[in-house]
């Protein structure tokens, strides 16, 4: 019980941080956002690249752990 208050206070928390500097400086916190944005989905793009390659195009730099471990960031992302 004390570890869901604690998470539920710290989302809290977050979230007000979050909103204090959307509030302080919008155009800083929205370009931000886009940077973070753009970062998540290169890296979303990347992990399928080694995670489903294309066929015909297997790579000796891309091994099975790193696509399991390619494709378990997918269905993180997923869920």
């Amino acid at each position: 019980m004390g570890n869901a208050l604690a998470a539920i206070y710290g989302f809290g928390d977050s979230i007000k941080r979050k909103l204090r500097d959307v509030v302080s400086n919008p155009l800083q916190a929205a370009a931000l956002g886009v940077t973070r944005f753009g970062d998540e989905q290169n890296a979303i793009l990347n992990a399928m690249e080694s995670a489903y390659p294309m066929p015909g195009q297997r790579s000796v730099l891309v091994s099975p752990q790193q696509q399991d471990a390619a494709r378990t960031m997918l269905a993180d992302y997923g869920s």
